[in-house]
């Protein structure tokens, strides 16, 4: 296993382990950028109507 397995599966088993937290912090910084959101998600600054229930394609996520 790597280490950085390791640490994912430790922080797993203990509510509030630093990995746990610098990872999700991470994730969530990266994400709500401008870059996560228009070059890692699709971004449609004015969407159309909602849409609840839509079929699942594999197709990367939409930031809103």
């Amino acid at each position: 296993m790597t280490w950085l397995t390791l640490l994912t599966e430790e922080g797993r088993k203990q509510e509030g382990h630093y990995f746990s937290l610098i990872k999700d912090l991470t994730l969530w910084g990266y994400f709500s950028s401008e870059v996560g959101c228009t070059q890692a998600l699709r971004f449609n600054p004015i969407p159309g109507r909602f849409e609840g229930c839509i079929p699942y394609n594999n197709e990367p996520a939409w930031a809103g």
